[in-house]
């Protein structure tokens, strides 16, 4: 689950390579992880650049609205490095060379990175709800933000494997307060694709789960309507929110209600669809009232 950003700059701590490792080399600038890795809070890191001629350079380090120059001064052409620790406040940051032509800077290469606390990783929640006559079928997914699949799996999920799945099974209980009356179907790594939430394919981690509307505490019937309302359990307890809950629905099932309005992202006659950006704009709750024929 993602949480509030912070707002606070904390800056490497950096130690300059006074010796370059001399020869040719061309502009670039690149971490001892690669460019679009993930670190945590505390790690060491080298930032390694090349420069291509001698000429004045400028490092920057670009975080949140904040820009702090980690190395000015001349080179000769050659490969640099520059070795830190990170500061504990988790973020993306932006490592970037400059060539400083008359006092212009021109910009020669960046790099950037993804700052976590240790154990933890921004999530997408995805929450798909499928209506059936005597209940739904709902899949919940996680799929990590900024952060690399294979390292996802390798550093948290693998480390992690039964909490996660748990917290998504918890997830889908208290959405609907379910207190555990539901069945498994199963719990397995996806590769989720949906043209409407993103572009691409997801990569994610999900559980299905499978209950009768009867078990929802928050289930009634309204004048021979089902109205079925569920909330967001990760709002409620401040640990982040559900980016994007969907419905969908078969033919023989009539939407024709839903709340809230603010974040609908689509209502048609086969989805409902709500997109959440942000924390303060998730709602607590949801509410749909259908009929089935």
């Amino acid at each position: 689950m993602r949480k509030l950003k912070i707002s606070i700059l904390i800056y490497l701590i950096m130690l300059i390579s006074p010796t370059p490792f001399l020869g040719q080399a061309s502009w670039s600038i690149d971490v001892d992880k690669g460019c679009g890795s993930t670190y945590n809070i505390g790690d060491e890191i080298k930032i390694i650049y090349n420069v291509g001629n001698f000429s004045l350079v400028e490092i920057v380090e670009k975080f949140l609205n904040e820009s702090i120059i980690l190395f000015k001064g001349y080179r000769t052409p050659g490969t640099y490095t520059i070795k830190g620790t990170l500061g504990n406040i988790p973020g993306i940051r932006v490592f970037e060379m400059y060539e400083l032509k008359y006092g212009i800077p021109i910009l020669k290469a960046s790099c950037w990175i993804n700052v976590i606390r240790s154990g933890e990783v921004p999530l997408m929640v995805i929450v798909i709800i499928n209506l059936t006559r005597n209940g739904a079928i709902v899949k919940a997914l996680y799929s990590p933000l900024m952060v690399r699949w294979e390292e996802f799996l390798k550093y948290y999920f693998m480390k992690g494997k039964d909490s996660y799945f748990k917290g998504l099974r918890d997830l889908v209980s208290s959405m609907f307060g379910l207190n555990s009356r539901y069945i498994l179907l199963e719990n397995r790594t996806y590769t989720f694709y949906d043209s409407e939430v993103a572009g691409e394919a997801l990569k994610s981690i999900g559980v299905t789960i499978r209950f009768n509307y009867t078990s929802s505490e928050y289930f009634s019937v309204e004048r021979g309507n089902y109205v079925l309302t569920f909330k967001d359990p990760l709002k409620k307890a401040k640990k982040g929110w559900m980016d994007w809950v969907i419905i969908n629905i078969p033919k023989f099932v009539k939407v024709f209600k839903v709340s809230p309005l603010t974040t609908l992202d689509r209502f048609n006659e086969s989805r409902v669809a709500w997109y959440n950006p942000s924390v303060e704009e998730a709602p607590y709750q949801y509410t749909i009232k259908f009929s089935i024929d």
